[in-house]
C-alpha cells in the first residue's frame, strides 16, 4: 500500500464514521483561519532530570519529530480548527524525573480543507522515553539523533516513516503497535538490530537483514548496544530497510 492508498483508506474510515474527524470528547468545531504558533519548553526545566518521558498525542494531521532542539522542545504548529490548539505541559521541573506532554486539543469537525501540521524538535542530549500516539495522517519520525532509552509508537490510519539509523548509545527497544496503513522503518546495517513482526501484518518487506528463528537480524553482535524492534498488529504493509 503506497502513501496515497494509506491516506485514501484513512479518509474512507472517516467517511464511514460519519464524515467527521473526531479527536477526543471535545466540542463540535469548524474550519477557520490558519493559525501558526511557535512554542518551546525550556531546557532548564529538565536541568536535573536523569530521564524525561515525552508523550506526543496527535489525533489527525501531519506530524514530524526529530532532534536538533536548542531547548528541551522547540515546536511549530499550523492548524485551522481552533479546538485543536495544542496543549503542552512539563511535569517534574527541577526533579530527577520529568514528563513532557504535547496533546492535540479535543474536538470534532466536518471533513473538508482541514489543516493540522506539527513540527517538533527534541533535545539530543537529554535521555528520553518516547511515546507517540498518532491517528490519521502522515507521520515522519526521525529518531536517529535522540538519546532514546525506549520508544512506543501507536498508529491509527495513515502512514509512518521512522528513521532509527545510527548506533544506539544504549540497548533500545522500539515497539510499534499498528492501526491501518503503512510503516516504513530504516535502521543502520552497522548496528546490532533484532526485529520481529507479528499479528495482523499484511505485506512484510525486509532488506539488508537475515531471517533467523522468526526474527530479522543484522548480525552485528559486536556492537556496543542492541536495537530491538517489535512490530505488532494491524499494519497493512511494513517495510524495514537496513542501510
Amino acid at each position: 500500500m503506497k502513501s496515497g492508498g494509506a491516506m485514501a483508506l484513512a479518509a474512507a474510515l472517516l467517511f464511514v464514521a460519519g464524515c467527521t474527524i473526531n479527536v477526543g470528547d471535545g466540542p463540535r468545531g469548524s474550519i477557520g483561519e490558519m493559525k501558526h504558533e511557535t512554542r518551546s519548553v525550556a531546557r532548564s526545566a529538565a536541568a536535573k532530570a536523569e530521564q524525561v518521558s515525552a508523550e506526543i498525542h496527535m489525533g489527525a494531521g501531519e506530524l514530524s519529530i526529530e532532534g536538533g532542539a536548542q531547548e528541551l522542545l522547540d515546536a511549530e504548529f499550523d492548524y485551522n480548527v481552533a479546538e485543536w490548539k495544542p496543549e503542552i505541559r512539563y511535569e517534574g521541573e527541577g526533579g530527577f524525573r520529568g514528563k513532557l506532554v504535547v496533546r492535540q486539543g479535543a474536538g470534532s469537525v466536518a471533513m473538508g480543507d482541514v489543516k493540522n501540521r506539527w513540527r517538533l524538535k527534541l533535545a539530543e542530549d537529554i535521555p528520553l522515553d518516547l511515546a507517540v500516539h498518532c491517528g490519521a495522517g502522515e507521520n515522519r519520525l526521525d529518531l536517529s539523533r535522540l538519546d532514546l532509552r525506549q520508544a512506543d509508537v501507536h498508529l491509527g490510519a495513515g502512514r509512518v516513516e521512522m528513521d532509527l539509523r545510527g548506533q544506539p548509545k544504549h540497548d533500545l527497544t522500539v515497539d510499534i503497535n499498528g492501526g491501518v496503513g503503512e510503516a516504513k522503518i530504516r535502521v543502520s546495517a552497522d548496528a546490532n538490530v533484532i526485529a520481529t513482526a507479528r499479528g495482523g501484518i499484511g505485506e512484510i518487506d525486509v532488506s539488508g537483514m537475515e531471517k533467523r528463528n522468526g526474527e530479522y537480524v543484522t548480525g552485528k553482535k559486536m556492537a556496543k548496544a542492541t536495537l530491538r524492534l517489535n512490530v505488532k498488529g494491524g499494519i497493512g504493509r511494513i517495510e524495514i530497510r537496513a542501510e
